[in-house]
């Protein structure tokens, strides 16, 4: 199958910077139970369509598993967290 996706991934030495974490603290602690939390960066200025949008991978997976695409983290061995 085929996926709509080109997902790119980096490890990183370095840790994720703390405002990026806030900023997705924030949208966690913003959503329902029915929500995905997502949180955007957007320069003042600049258009939408260059913002970055960020989610945990728990939320990403859960936008795949919303749109019926079964997938799963190569670690994530029979782990439902959905």
């Amino acid at each position: 199958m085929a996926y709509p996706l080109c997902v790119e991934m980096k490890h990183r030495k370095e840790k994720m910077p703390q405002w990026v974490r806030d900023g997705l603290a924030q949208a966690e602690a913003d959503a329902l139970p029915n929500e995905i939390p997502v949180y955007i960066r957007h320069d003042k200025g600049d258009h939408w369509s260059n913002d970055v949008v960020m989610m945990t991978g728990k939320s990403f997976m859960r936008i795949l598993r919303t749109v019926g695409l079964q997938v799963r983290w190569a670690d994530e061995e029979g782990q439902d967290d959905t």
